[in-house]
């Protein structure tokens, strides 16, 4: 038997095997929280949600009509992932790859982020597959470009943004690598193409306000710089390529660029690298928004390896190491008593269930928390919305009509702060979070209504009154005098400095639906402004700090007196 035969074998069997593993972890663990949120995206299909694009909720709704349960909510993770494998090695360039199918094994499987994208089904899932795609056609393009490399190109650029708004750096990064680029018209007519394809997404932004780009590009950009973030991103950095990270980086930095494709690689892995590292300036970043720097590690580390037998002994030898860690790991997902902690997989069913029969089958509204609002509605299939406020963040309930199915009906409110008549409590296992519960007779919110105050009547300090303008969205008139008004001012960083009662001058006035009022307010105390440098008026509801409703005012002076 030839080496190229024997190769293809081993490949293929080593293909088979990992999407067999991964289907056996998809039906035997439990959902994470993230996947539970997206899987409540899939359950209201739209061209846009309030944290991605919609690729990922349209793959699990297609995988729950194939498959039920946590394996249909997957399917597609293990299927883009083994496609995800083949590409890279089709994209490795070297006569010796054919005798060394094994060491691309060892080397895919000790990423455990990458690994782990083969199971759980979130946004970077199709987001890797798309963007490894998109290397295909572009390598395509560089080679014989012509109508199909436009139409490929297109098709993977609109793929992944429709994962994962990241993907742009991916695609920025790729076509700035070579300057040639943005005079090739025939990449102009990818991207044109791409555009079109994105329409859907982009009206649904704009129908929506853009909340997705303001929550991603501002509201998330929150913090002074602090030390830990940066180190923290470091950390990340360093395990994102497991136990052979030195070998990877390594590998990246000193291989030669041979073709415009390898610049490719090196612009994306130096892009996020540096874009992310920047990031975290500003606030905490997240393993996952680097993922991608896994491509180039895969294919320059693999590639180093065939070049320099010493280098290919050490990435034998720890990736090996990885790959049987992680198998464990594996294991402890499905089963908890082999885990020394607990992780978000664990006792999901145990928390829901005991929640579910404590509450009597009623709707249950989670005080922040969209992610445990949404792992409760799949385990139990209860109706659900979580109640959000300035304290925590935005997210899809704010959006939806979650608020709406609930109005003026019996649920219990559930929060991990202690309250008042409580009668329920539960414990999830994951770090261990107790849910407070009581029981609403009749469930009232009105976080759809919305402030716009202008900032111009700040001029250096707080007016006597503070005038606005209040938009009621809803089909019915909405009291004023049911309404909690409060002022919330912020520091430099949009961190709270203090909530205060805000009074309108006509309290008894009704709010007619769908139309707009003017409100004089006045705070019922002395604003404390002297750090003050955002405002934002929202509605407090059952004791809980101000929600979103009013739009972040700056008001910081030109020049503050001391």
């Amino acid at each position: 038997m030839s080496a190229f035969r024997k190769s293809s074998n081993i490949l293929l069997l080593l293909m088979i095997a990992v999407t067999g593993i991964n289907f056996l972890q998809i039906v035997f663990t439990e959902l994470i929280m993230d996947e539970a949120y997206y899987w409540y995206f899939a359950r209201d299909l739209e061209w846009g949600y309030f944290d991605h694009p919609p690729m990922v909720a349209f793959l699990i709704d297609i995988g729950q009509h194939l498959l039920e349960g946590e394996a249909g909510l997957r399917l597609f993770a293990p299927l883009l992932f083994t496609l995800t494998l083949i590409t890279l090695w089709d994209l490795t360039d070297h006569p010796l790859k054919k005798y060394h199918p094994w060491l691309f094994f060892w080397l895919t499987g000790s990423l455990g982020l990458m690994a782990a994208f083969g199971f759980f089904m979130v946004p970077d899932t199709p987001l890797l597959f798309f963007s490894v795609l998109m290397l295909k056609a572009y390598k395509h393009h560089l080679k014989a470009p012509g109508a199909i490399s436009v139409v490929g190109l297109a098709v993977c650029m609109a793929a992944i943004m429709y994962s994962k708004y990241q993907g742009a750096l991916f695609i920025l990064f790729v076509i700035l690598s070579r300057p040639a680029n943005l005079k090739d018209l025939k990449i102009w007519g990818s991207i044109l193409l791409a555009l079109l394809f994105y329409l859907p997404h982009l009206y649904w932004l704009y129908e929506h306000d853009f909340v997705s780009v303001s929550y991603h590009l501002i509201e998330r950009a929150n913090s002074a710089y602090k030390l830990k973030f940066t180190l923290h991103y470091l950390l990340n950095a360093m395990a994102l390529g497991g136990l052979a990270f030195p070998l990877l980086y390594f590998a990246v930095i000193r291989s030669e660029i041979k073709s415009p494709f390898d610049r490719a690689l090196k612009t994306v892995f130096y892009g996020f690298f540096i874009f992310f590292l920047f990031s975290s300036f500003n606030r905490k970043t997240q393993i996952q928004w680097i993922n991608l720097i896994n491509i180039p590690f895969i294919l320059f580390g693999f590639r180093y390896a065939l070049d320099h037998l010493n280098f290919r002994k050490w990435l034998y030898r720890l990736s090996a190491v990885a790959v049987i860690l992680l198998i464990y790991v594996r294991f402890a997902l499905v089963f908890p008593e082999l885990s020394p902690i607990t992780y978000e997989a664990h006792g999901n069913r145990q928390w829901t269930h005991e929640l579910y029969e404590k509450s009597n089958g009623l709707p249950v509204v989670f005080h922040n928390s969209y992610r445990d609002a949404a792992t409760y509605a799949y385990y139990t299939g209860a109706e659900v919305h979580s109640l959000n406020d300035v304290s925590f963040r935005r997210n899809q309930f704010d959006i939806d009509q979650s608020e709406a199915r609930l109005r003026n009906r019996p649920v219990v409110l559930v929060s991990q702060h202690p309250l008042t008549n409580a009668t329920i409590s539960v414990t999830r296992p994951f770090n261990e979070r107790t849910w407070h519960g009581v029981v609403l007779d009749s469930f009232n919110t009105y976080s759809k209504l919305r402030f716009q105050t202008d900032k111009e009547q700040f001029n250096g300090h707080f007016p006597e009154k503070i005038t606005t303008r209040l938009h009621n969205p809803y089909q019915e008139q909405v009291p004023l005098n049911k309404l909690r008004i409060e002022g919330i001012t912020y520091d430099d960083n949009r961190k709270i400095i203090d909530t205060f009662a805000l009074k309108a001058e006509d309290p008894d006035l009704m709010l007619p639906p769908g139309e707009i009022v003017e409100l004089q307010l006045r705070s019922t105390r002395e604003i404390n402004e002297k750090k003050a440098s955002y405002f934002q008026i929202g509605l407090g509801h059952y004791g809980f700090q101000p929600g979103f409703e009013g739009n972040m005012v700056n008001v910081s002076p030109v020049e503050r007196n001391p």
